[in-house]
């Protein structure tokens, strides 16, 4: 499940705002959110990784 489906999910959750789902509507919004660090957690290290091949990549020439 991508991180558009867990939106979609959790506004149609919303939407219908039955209390019966309230346990079910916070397990995708926790989802959501860990889905959200992970994502920029990845992005970090990408970055992080190319800023220092850049920096060698400078260093070399």
């Amino acid at each position: 499940m991508n991180i558009r489906d867990l939106k979609v999910i959790i506004l149609k959750l919303e939407q219908e705002n039955d209390p019966n789902d309230a346990k079910l509507l916070q397990f995708y919004k926790d989802l959501y959110t860990e889905t959200l660090e992970k994502i920029a957690e990845k992005v970090t290290k990408e970055l992080e990784i190319q800023s220092k091949k850049s920096w060698f990549e400078h260093l070399a020439r």
